[in-house]
């Protein structure tokens, strides 16, 4: 059996960094796939794509880039198996920023 050294603090930065980054994307997806039909009915009222990004700010109270992923979650994530796995992915992200901290 091998002993892992163990991670710089460089490395654990970059862990960090990547768990809050999915975390917060991933929150918004959540966000999304639990209410799509709120999100499909601010894209259809809006006039174009910047405006799609403002009214879902505006409604779920995300950033831009939030806003974005929201947009472009494909409506076939929405089934059961892909919020699970979404949720799972989420969680991981979660623990791994309670941990690194």
């Amino acid at each position: 059996m091998r002993i892992q050294p163990k991670p710089s603090k460089r490395e654990l930065s970059d862990r960090l960094e990547n768990a809050a980054a999915t975390a917060h994307l991933l929150e918004a997806v959540a966000t999304a796939l639990a209410d799509p039909h709120a999100v499909l009915d601010l894209v259809l009222r809006a006039h174009d794509a910047d405006e799609a990004t403002a009214l879902v700010m505006a409604r779920f109270h995300v950033d831009a880039q939030q806003a974005e992923a929201m947009l472009n979650t494909q409506f076939r994530r929405a089934s059961v198996a892909d919020r699970k796995r979404i949720e799972a992915v989420l969680r991981e992200a979660r623990a791994a920023l309670v941990s690194t901290t």
